[in-house]
């Protein structure tokens, strides 16, 4: 049996059909003869571990391939010692320890720090080595105390490839009793906190737990019903092969000899889900359910509350154009009439086609001419931001519009009520089932809702697929703008954008859109060169050689960085100046703060970072620094209801089955004069040519048709 201890460096291999992976190891321990890199490699069917993760390695036998002469078969594989950012996040905890002193204490420490901190000589060695008083020093080593069950979960976990931060956030579910209950039964406990499948069933395995378990089969159930509900889908069909290769593919890598059938799952099915037939069977969660049936419900209000609410007059539509300096063509000028009637509108259509400037048109004419009472809002801050400096008209997300309260188990709940004659929500392909739901039951005082959006963008994140359905219904007034007006070159971005998403191979080059090829080796040296302080760099991943935590570092510390104090939090530092996205939802601060809300950090100090956003300066205390992240870079999906004049792309093969035309079709669109690809080779036929399902299991439009189903007790 051959033992490695070491760093994962490079991800050699990956075959996502098998599992296989085939991982550069840097070794600490130095028995090992290593390649001219300093690697060896360690393969096998194992979890996906991102790079530079420490981990120790398990290897029975060595194989060779055409490449390596020496391949460590891997028989486990895990996490190994304690990443110095988890102790940091778990220091940070303690009142009045701020990021600078965390680091600190992290470097005196040997690497094993939980049993190090209740050493006898720990003391000492924080009040004089970290040079803290005595009181910070005693109050550090009582918060490790204390948390010593903690410790004990941690390491009961780190055996299957969990890190710190899930054992915090089992232990505060659970306290004392976690440890017992995670024995008793895994998946209830870690499933929850969204713990891969494979490591639950790691863990179960080794708890003796039999194949075929009621408790294992619901959690096979549960994971396939939370892996087809985050694609979008709100339900499944009830298909023996279907659900079969659901089955193999979660059970593929399990250390248990055998797995359920499909015939094992149906009385858990039939127990704990809806189901609805029409032409098939549908398999429904119940809030995904009763969430699609509240929403079809208000929709078919709007569609029944339609009546004449004001007669738009042309001659008006050609004042707004002299004052605005444009001239709208005939199909444009249909949108105005969306305003005659009461109820639901939609106005959609593709980059160029004048969406914007359309609805600057419709706001300059509803205030002239019918009222002021005038509403705006979009899911996210940035589309939000668009929509005022677009057309001067004030703008919220949803959220902020709403007042929305926490999640709950009830979901998200509001007592806002909207009251305006006219309801513009921009970037509805955005809008997820539960969001619509709540937003259409704040608008009992609202006379026209417009929706406006591009079906072709990159749907919700969340369950639903709103836009799209709405348009099916065929019951609300729409327009969709379909000439490009864009000119002096700028059609080339809608253009290829067009190109991509209907799976064309070539791309026009000009001033306005160039591509570059690249290669791991020389992406840093491309990104810098054509990279200017403005631009929107978008990539598919976060993680990898070409992910956004790879360009941000490479921006900041290459063209951005402020040489002078930084605060130093997980892979990042961050300075005066640093461009960042939040990555939660809290409510219950003074300054709440949104997922995908952009800032700039304007100061900080040891225990507080200091963010200025579109509208306030948000105070971060350090109980919440990993609430946000570098933002010089983001995710493709991220981008969504944003827009920059010069927009990078970066499509790499390692996260190839992450690239779809419509995700391309979306991040070309982000630009408004420039866009430049970066694409690794063949990275670009790979996307376009991956025909994956982009159409969403749901069946709200059939419901606003008045199609009714029968549920199957």
């Amino acid at each position: 049996m051959y033992k490695i201890y070491g760093a994962i460096e490079k991800i050699v291999y990956r075959n996502f059909s098998t599992g296989y992976i085939l991982y550069g190891v840097r070794p600490y321990n130095y028995d090992f003869e290593v390649d001219k890199n300093g690697l060896l490699y360690c393969g096998g069917v194992v979890l996906n571990y991102e790079l530079f993760t420490p981990v120790s390695i398990c290897s029975k036998e060595i194989v060779s391939d055409t490449y390596h002469e020496i391949i460590y078969s891997i028989e486990t594989i895990q996490e190994y010692g304690q990443k110095k950012e988890e102790i940091i996040r778990f220091l940070l905890k303690i009142d009045k320890l701020g990021s600078k002193k965390a680091q600190r204490i992290v470097s005196a420490f040997s690497d094993d720090f939980f049993s190090a901190i209740k050493e006898t000589t720990a003391f000492e060695k924080l009040t004089k080595e970290c040079r803290l008083n005595d009181e910070l020093a005693k109050k550090i080593i009582e918060h490790c105390t204390k948390s010593s069950d903690i410790y004990a979960l941690f390491q009961f976990l780190q055996k299957f490839g969990c890190d710190y931060n899930i054992a915090d956030k089992v232990y505060r579910f659970y306290g004392k009793e976690s440890e017992k209950m995670l024995k008793a039964n895994p998946y209830a406990v870690l499933s929850p906190i969204e713990v891969p499948f494979i490591v639950q069933d790691n863990i179960a395995y080794h708890q003796k737990m039999k194949c075929k378990d009621p408790k294992r089969i619901n959690a096979i159930l549960n994971e396939i019903v939370f892996r087809n509900e985050s694609n979008g889908n709100t339900y499944f069909v009830l298909d023996a092969e279907w659900l079969t290769k659901q089955i193999d593919m979660l059970c593929r890598n399990s250390l248990f000899d055998g797995k359920p059938d499909y015939m094992d799952l149906f009385p858990e099915i039939k127990k704990n889900y809806i189901l609805e037939e029409g032409n098939y069977t549908r398999i429904y969660r119940k809030d995904t359910y009763e969430d699609e049936m509240e929403l079809a419900g208000l929709l078919q209000q709007f569609a029944l509350k339609k009546r004449t609410f004001y007669k738009v007059d042309d001659s008006k539509i050609f004042e707004i154009e002299k004052a605005l300096g444009i001239s709208y063509d005939d199909n444009q000028k249909k949108a105005f009439h969306l305003l005659e009637n009461t109820g639901l509108s939609i106005l959609t259509g593709g980059p160029g086609t004048g969406k914007t400037t359309v609805l600057k048109g419709i706001i300059d004419y509803f205030t002239a001419y019918v009222s002021t009472s005038i509403v705006a809002c979009a899911p996210t801050a940035r589309a939000a931001s668009h929509i005022k400096e677009t057309t001067g008209l004030q703008a919220k997300t949803i959220h902020k519009l709403l007042n929305i309260k926490p999640f709950h188990k009830n979901g998200l709940v509001t007592d806002t009520e909207i009251n305006a004659d006219l309801l513009i929500v921009d970037e509805v392909s955005m809008l997820d089932n539960e969001l619509a739901s709540i937003l259409l039951k704040a608008c009992k005082n609202v006379k026209i809702i417009l929706f406006v959006g591009d079906s072709d963008q990159l749907p919700s994140i969340n369950v639903g697929d709103v836009l799209n359905q709405l348009i099916l219904s065929g019951r609300y007034p729409i327009v969709q703008l379909l000439e490009n007006h864009r000119q002096n070159g700028l059609e080339a971005i809608t253009d290829n954008a067009r190109s991509a998403l209907i799976g064309y191979p070539e791309l026009d080059q000009t001033d306005n859109f160039s591509v570059y090829q690249i290669n791991e080796n020389n992406f840093t040296d491309v990104l810098l060169q054509i990279y200017e302080k403005e631009a929107m760099v978008l990539s598919a991943s976060k993680k990898g050689y070409m992910g956004t935590v790879k360009c941000n570092q490479i921006i900041q510390k290459n063209v951005l960085c402020n040489k002078e104090e930084c605060i130093e939090i997980g892979p990042y530092q961050y300075h005066i100046g640093d461009r960042i996205m939040f990555l939660r939802n809290v409510y219950n601060v003074d300054t709440p703060y949104f997922n995908g809300d952009i800032g700039t950090i304007v100061g900080f100090d040891e225990h507080d970072i200091y963010i200025k956003t579109e509208e306030e300066i948000v105070k971060l205390s350090s109980d919440a620094f990993f609430d946000i992240t570098l933002a010089y870079a983001i995710t493709i999906h991220k981008s969504q209801g944003s827009e920059s004049p010069y927009v990078i792309v970066v499509l790499s093969k390692q996260y190839a089955f992450m690239l779809t035309p419509k995700l391309l079709y979306t991040a070309f669109t982000r630009a408004k004069e420039k866009v430049v690809l970066l694409v690794e080779k063949d990275a670009y036929n790979i996307a376009i040519n991956n025909i994956v399902k982009e159409s969403r299991n749901s069946v709200l439009g059939e419901r606003l048709k008045g199609k009714t189903y029968s549920l199957l007790s």
